[in-house]
């Protein structure tokens, strides 16, 4: 007899990434940790009225700063205007 086997379709989920969860722990310990910002021209801060302090970029890592007081908190701004979108 021949029998058949049945293979999901679907891909099973990946186990989630920890390296959110890792990121948090290191500010909740009061280590040194790098946010890097990625992106076009709203990162590197166009349109704000004033990029270094009310982009979404300033304001994310100012609240960092703000609720994570004893960690040491790098800001790597990598947004280039000008790169239009895809």
């Amino acid at each position: 007899s021949v029998q058949t086997r049945i293979v999901s379709e679907t891909p099973r989920p990946a186990k989630p990434p920890r390296s959110l969860g890792l990121f948090f722990n290191k500010l909740r310990a009061g280590k040194a940790v790098t946010v890097a910002y990625l992106g076009g021209s709203i990162t590197a801060g166009a349109g704000a009225s004033d990029g270094a302090k009310t982009s979404y970029r300033a304001l994310t890592t100012n609240w960092l700063r703000q609720h994570f007081k004893e960690a040491q908190i790098n800001e790597l701004n990598a947004g280039v205007a000008g790169t239009g979108v895809l």
